[in-house]
């Protein structure tokens, strides 16, 4: 068994004091337990704080959804017939029909077999987008 080099220095007084071997070697096995413990307990709170931010998040995701839905964006074909099978377009438009229908990003990129990531990614152009042409709607009609 190798000894960490922190470990020997404290423990050579404990054998100087007729502390026994067996001793000594069960010290640095609770030690060194005690630091994994340490690592965990510290891995398990960030990981806490973690998901306290996601969770906060995705109220926020559902409360916006309930005051303000997704509408058909008309700018899309009304059916994936009239796009190309298996281009990107078709996939987007297929994101946000999913999304419109109230699936939320993880199950629309299950079911698509893509990314979350690339689902909201999607979702959050498709927003934007809209956002702007409405923005200069408004501003053409003043």
């Amino acid at each position: 068994m190798t000894f960490e080099p922190q470990l020997i220095d404290p423990f050579v007084e404990l054998i100087w004091r007729g502390v026994g071997t067996a001793t000594l070697i069960l010290i640095v096995v609770l030690v060194r337990r005690q630091r994994q413990i340490k690592k965990v307990l510290d891995d398990l709170d960030r990981r806490s704080r973690v998901l306290s931010r996601l969770e906060s998040e995705l109220r926020e995701l559902k409360t916006s959804q309930t005051t303000a839905p997704m509408k058909a964006d008309s700018s899309l074909p009304q059916s994936t017939t009239e796009l190309p099978p298996g281009s990107s377009l078709e996939k987007k438009h297929r994101v946000i029909s999913l999304a419109q229908r109230g699936l939320d990003p993880e199950d629309i990129a299950r079911q698509l077999n893509i990314y979350r990531g690339e689902a909201e990614l999607v979702l959050s152009l498709s927003r934007y987008f809209k956002q702007g042409s409405q923005e200069t709607q408004d501003a053409t009609v003043q």
